[in-house]
């Protein structure tokens, strides 16, 4: 994977991933949604997966990539 290589070119054509625990409601759906709006693509944690998967739909109707 680029990100644990020095070769500066490869790291700068990968995509920037972001893990937000409890993405699946209040602040931290909120700081899923800004950062996915920016371009990151979110992981979505969360204690319950069938509200992280609710949560990934929401984000992906936003045009979010997300995933649980």
């Amino acid at each position: 994977m680029g990100v644990l290589t020095d070769d500066r070119e490869n790291v700068m054509t990968q995509d920037t991933i972001a893990l937000v625990t409890g993405a699946n409601k209040g602040i931290g759906y909120e700081v899923a949604r800004l950062l996915g709006e920016a371009g990151t693509v979110v992981l979505v944690g969360a204690r319950s997966a069938e509200r992280g998967a609710e949560a990934v739909t929401r984000l992906t109707g936003l045009g979010v990539e997300a995933a649980i």
